[in-house]
């Protein structure tokens, strides 16, 4: 592996870390504040660590500070509605992955979250006419075997936190189905930055509505949203960016997916949430699944290469 892949490889893996530990944070928060309050704190400071990065690309660019890139009326159009339909996603993929974290445990919640990567080309196909491989289908059953034997007890019920977390894979679907359509045509940071604004006044106009917003319980778990905040949110979307530049599609989809790996780990490791030996065998699964849906595209890489 080269210098450069190496280095775009250890940034990926660096943010799938994040990613996966955020969890732990995510689940501290929601004990002592509701989802919607968590949104509208944690969102604005993913936001504010972005603009630094804004500002010093531009200037790397030899351009002067502006919200949009691209001055010209399409490229405004693209932006603003690709930052409100991603952070529509975000809102609702962040909502029911927060309240879903109320009942299951960390490692579930990852897990469950992770088949967001097998229903992008699924989902891809119903709405947007996309090709769907057979082995992205045979992904999805496995998928699916695996969710059961996570969320499906022994007496065959099904915990409600489960239920809203694979609603927030669906939401997640949506959101990169979204992000694909835009990226290629804006700036990828600036996208990051306006969904996370729509996604922080989602957040604070529907906590001052729905919910009772407690000054002292923010402060309480303000850890919690900063590494949510700063790290989930900025940091680590910033990292993705740049790690993928430097390798493959394949590689960088694999190693994201590690995410719901170190969710597992975490929550062993700090919640003393250890798994069952029926969770395990159906993370295992969920897993295997998304590796396997990314089959296409190492073998794709291999012929390149070749």
């Amino acid at each position: 592996m080269k210098n450069k892949n190496l280095f775009g490889f250890l940034l990926l893996l660096a943010t799938a870390m994040i990613w996966g530990s955020s969890f732990i944070a995510q689940a501290g928060a929601v004990k002592s504040i509701e989802a919607l309050t968590f949104m509208g704190v944690r969102s604005p400071l993913g936001a504010i660590i972005l603009i630094p990065f804004i500002m010093w690309q531009d200037k790397r660019q030899g351009r002067g500070i502006a919200l949009f890139d691209n001055p010209t009326a399409e490229g405004k159009r693209d932006l603003l509605l690709g930052g409100l339909l991603c952070g529509l996603f975000m809102v609702a993929g962040t909502f029911f992955q927060t309240i879903g974290l109320y009942t299951t445990t960390v490692a579930k919640s990852g897990f469950l979250t992770a088949i967001y990567v097998i229903l992008v080309p699924i989902l891809g196909s119903l709405f947007l006419k996309t090709f769907v491989r057979r082995i992205e289908w045979i992904a999805a059953l496995i998928s699916c075997i695996g969710m059961y034997f996570i969320c499906i007890n022994e007496g065959l019920t099904i915990d409600m936190g489960d239920i809203y977390t694979i609603i927030c894979a669906f939401c997640y679907a949506g959101q990169c189905l979204a992000i694909g359509i835009y990226a290629p045509r804006v700036d990828c940071i600036r996208l990051s930055f306006l969904q996370l604004v729509v996604a922080s006044v989602a957040g604070i106009i529907g906590a001052l509505i729905f919910e009772i917003v407690n000054m002292d319980n923010i402060l309480k778990v303000m850890p919690e949203l900063l590494y949510a905040g700063v790290l989930s949110a900025g940091v680590a979307y910033t990292l993705q960016i740049v790690g993928q530049a430097y390798v493959s599609t394949s590689t960088a989809v694999i190693t994201l997916s590690l995410e719901s790996v170190f969710a597992l780990i975490s929550g062993v490791i700090v919640l003393h949430q250890v798994p069952t030996l029926r969770e395990l065998c159906g993370c295992g699964l969920v897993f295997a699944a998304v590796l396997v849906a990314q089959l296409p595209l190492i073998l794709s890489n291999k012929v390149k290469m070749q």
